[in-house]
């Protein structure tokens, strides 16, 4: 992922190129030679903040992919569950029922046994 983070126009201005975030290496540019030292410091301090956050967010990318990744599983367990727990009802027959079923299976044998 490519991202660019924004620093201060006044600032821009400083540096022989813009910071550009590239993957993880990103705060490899230089100040220009002939900043004066008080600024070549503050380059270097903003290019270390940059990078720190940058290593926040690659951090917080991989935690967020991982959560993610674990709401799909736990989404494909409740489709399963789900599904199951349908299967379940459909099958599933109330005490009433039970008695009707277990009634009609007393007089099929009655009947059977009449006849035979």
């Amino acid at each position: 992922m490519h991202r660019i983070v924004g620093i201060p126009l006044f600032l821009g201005n400083l540096f022989h190129e813009p910071l550009r975030c590239s993957h993880s290496n990103s705060a490899t540019h230089h100040p220009s030679p002939s900043l004066p030292p008080d600024l070549n410091e503050l380059f270097n301090i903003q290019a270390n903040h940059i990078r720190n956050l940058e290593e926040q967010v690659n951090a917080r990318d991989r935690a967020l992919e991982g959560l993610l990744s674990q709401v799909t599983n736990l989404n494909i367990q409740n489709q399963a569950l789900t599904s199951s727990a349908k299967t379940q009802e459909k099958e599933k027959k109330t005490p009433c029922q039970q008695r009707k079923a277990s009634i009609k299976q007393i007089s099929q044998y009655q009947v059977k046994r009449l006849d035979a």
